[in-house]
């Protein structure tokens, strides 16, 4: 199997830290996993849950661009390093610190399987307005970049090339 195919939407390395302390020598660490629907428990490793396959893997020309796994995978060490050596530890928090705590945060409030679904209309009407671009290129008829600019959410105008919106890899949605 392919590396990097199971993607976490919660991480791995923060789901061990709940791990049951009390996890037979000879088991795997694990968690407890609740059915919302039986209210029984069962217990799961880290690595069994919260996940799907290439969730964050971008196709471009048939090769798997990794970059977004594993730009989480670096805020999620740099989480770590600071819950086991400073949050454990009841030391104070540095600047940094700080900041490594907020990207943590923004990434797990990024990263659900839910946003996939607040950005997916963005996405479209970039897409849609580009391809009108292209298709508007090919004609004598004189256009002006304001025409295509693409509002995201928070009022903010951004400038993003097709090939840039292509390689999110829009068409998983």
């Amino acid at each position: 199997m392919s590396q990097y195919k199971k993607q976490h939407y919660v991480p791995e390395s923060y789901l061990k830290a709940w791990c049951d302390p009390n996890s037979p020598e000879n088991y795997e660490p694990y968690v407890w996993v609740f059915s919302k629907d039986t209210y029984r428990g069962k217990p799961k490793a880290p690595t069994n849950i919260f996940f799907e396959r290439d969730l964050y893997t971008i196709e471009i020309k048939g090769e798997r661009d990794l970059s977004i796994e594993k730009s989480l995978a670096q805020i999620e060490n740099e989480f770590v390093n600071v819950r086991k050596n400073i949050l454990e530890r009841h030391k104070p928090l540095s600047l940094s610190d700080k900041i490594t705590i907020c990207a943590f945060s923004a990434a797990m409030y990024s990263r659900t399987l839910a946003s996939e679904g607040r950005w997916k209309p963005v996405w479209e009407e970039a897409e849609n307005k580009m391809k009108l671009m292209l298709e508007l290129a090919k004609t004598d008829r004189p256009t002006t970049l304001e025409d295509f600019q693409l509002i995201l959410p928070g009022g903010k105008q951004h400038i993003v090339s097709y090939d840039g919106i292509k390689k999110i890899g829009l068409s998983r949605f």
